[in-house]
């Protein structure tokens, strides 16, 4: 169903809304404490690397954009495992909007359009998954929902190119959840244009991934704009009412985990 292959690319841009980060692994790994800092202070990656890392010490808000084809805006909080999101897809003129909220172990999703209309209720009703029993590489694992150094696998070639400003080069065939998709892509994904700014505070503000060199279809190529605000802002996220809550149907969960 296409409207269910939307809502699969609309939970891949929600794992990047206020939870993308760089990963700690590689070339760029440092050990905790004063190395860590003496590392960061010398390597631009090591740097960029620690400022994404931050976006997991505070409550946030965000919001992506990729043009025309999709939007999201939400906040997070990675350290006690809460998010809300709404997302917003548009691909061949097929528009969808999603929402999704994140409680510890429990993850809710609602679908708005063809899907939402298929379901019970009429796109009043909200999807329960078990975040516990989620396959570790699929894009619903909670882990890839809320940890700040699973989106951005790839980091390369890092520069800083002024006072919190860095460019650089993914890989994009590593980004997690994109493995295969992107994999497909051949040397054109390893080293794909970013530029990012860090704030005042150490931390990432802003990642712009520059996806036109894929040779992508239009509705998934472009520019993936990501901001970072309202550090250290309360938030709030609510379960659904009961009433309107049901455990995602075996075959819609396998379109997301299998």
């Amino acid at each position: 169903m296409k409207t269910r292959r939307l809502a699969i690319a609309g939970v891949a841009l929600a794992t990047a809304l206020g939870l993308a980060g760089c990963d700690r692994s590689g070339d760029h790994q440092t050990s905790p404490g004063t190395a860590a800092t003496s590392a960061a202070a010398a390597d631009p990656a090591a740097e960029l690397t620690a400022a994404s890392n931050k976006l997991g010490e505070q409550p946030l808000k965000a919001k992506m954009d990729m043009g025309a084809a999709m939007s999201a805006t939400g906040v997070a909080d990675q350290k006690n495992r809460k998010a809300d999101m709404t997302i917003r897809i548009n691909a061949g003129g097929q528009k969808m909007d999603m929402k999704m909220r994140l409680l510890g172990p429990d993850l809710y999703l609602q679908f708005g359009g063809p899907l939402g209309a298929s379901l019970d209720g009429g796109g009043k009703t909200w999807m329960h998954v078990d975040a516990t029993k989620i396959p570790a590489g699929s894009q619903l694992n909670v882990d890839n929902l809320v940890n700040a150094d699973k989106f951005l696998a790839g980091l390369g070639k890092v520069e800083k190119v002024g006072a919190g400003d860095f460019k650089g080069v993914l890989d994009m065939s590593r980004a997690q959840g994109q493995e295969t998709s992107l994999a497909a892509l051949g040397e054109k994904a390893k080293a794909v244009p970013f530029t990012a700014k860090v704030d005042d505070q150490g931390r990432l503000a802003e990642l712009v991934i520059d996806m036109n060199g894929l040779g992508l279809p239009a509705q998934g190529s472009g520019k993936i704009t990501a901001k970072y605000y309202d550090f250290g802002s309360p938030i709030t996220v609510e379960a659904p009412p009961g009433e309107q809550v049901r455990e995602m149907p075996a075959d819609m969960l396998k379109s997301f985990t299998g």
